[in-house]
């Protein structure tokens, strides 16, 4: 691709698993490392990152890190642990190639309350070790993607896990607590008003979504570039489909963006007709992409009901 050659190719495409967690007080890293270092990695020219529910949905299949790397098509597996100590934390983390060769290894040490600065730390030496590019290595600062407070950061990990499972209510109460700790947390704004869509609270869900825009500015481009399309949805623009077609063009690759266009098409239909096949193609898009964003079969199963399409 294009944009190969900053990073050596196994580690193009990354499947960063949950790490394996001991001691106190960092229950919730295990599963979160994969939110915060793909946060962090995908933000550098060259790496994609495969979409944690993919992970986890191979991992249920799957015995083996190596055999889910595979199974998912990605060069590379990401593997590490969370060991926590009194006030101290200890992150290992190891880069292998879907072959099992070890094409990187480190661990950075130090105090809880810095566990953002320790994983921007291991996300830094992780990618010096795999880069092939005399230009200068990006910035990673997952505190400026996310927050700044580990308790808001903690309740945000919390509610991706639930979220994920497609369990909007808790997910929801755990986003609001991310909210309370850091008002200007923009994903969590925006994953609450996707939670709120899904429990019919329509209002609520437009509220949070202009909460989010309002904070996007900083996030990196792709996820503000989502959000703004999302609003323009939420609004009952449609724009929004015009800028989830932009999206997808950009990044085809992401099951969000073609969930969210498939959405807007839906949703805008009586203002932009569309045949039935072009309504449902960006939600076989999605399935393609990502089977387990379960939300995607909604809309098509309607569509069946209505048109009594038994297969």
């Amino acid at each position: 691709s294009g944009n190969a050659g900053p990073v050596m190719t196994e580690a193009e495409e990354i499947a960063i698993l949950p790490f394996s967690v001991t001691g106190t007080g960092v229950e919730l890293m295990g599963e979160g490392m994969v939110d915060l270092l793909a946060a962090n990695l995908g933000t550098i020219p060259g790496v994609r990152i495969v979409d944690p529910r993919r992970v986890m949905k191979a991992m249920e299949r799957e015995t083996g890190d190596l055999e889910v790397a595979r199974a998912l098509g990605a060069g590379s597996v990401l593997r590490g642990s969370v060991v926590g100590a009194g006030d101290r934390v200890r992150l290992n983390a190891e880069l292998l190639s879907a072959s099992g060769e070890s094409l990187a290894r480190t661990q950075v040490e130090g105090a809880s309350e810095g566990l953002l600065a320790l994983v921007d730390s291991l996300s830094l030496t992780l990618m010096k070790e795999i880069w092939r590019s005399s230009e200068p290595f990006p910035t990673l600062r997952v505190a400026g993607i996310m927050t700044p407070s580990v308790e808001a950061m903690q309740a945000y990990l919390q509610g991706e896990a639930l979220y994920r499972r497609g369990r909007w209510d808790s997910a929801g109460a755990a986003y609001r607590r991310a909210i309370e700790g850091d008002s200007t947390f923009a994903l969590a704004h925006h994953r609450l008003a996707l939670t709120l869509g899904w429990t019919s609270e329509g209002g609520a869900s437009r509220e949070a979504t202009r909460a989010a825009i309002r904070f996007a500015d900083r996030l990196p481009t792709r996820e503000a570039f989502l959000m703004r399309a999302y609003g323009l949805y939420a609004e009952g623009s449609v724009a929004a489909i015009d800028s989830m077609q932009a999206y997808t063009r950009r990044f085809p690759d992401d099951p969000d963006g073609w969930y969210y266009l498939g959405e807007a098409k839906f949703h805008l239909r009586d203002v932009r007709p569309a045949a039935p096949a072009d309504l449902l193609a960006s939600f076989d898009r999605v399935l393609a992409l990502d089977s387990t964003l379960t939300a995607a079969m909604i809309h098509p199963v309607e569509r069946s009901l209505l048109t009594r399409d038994r297969e």
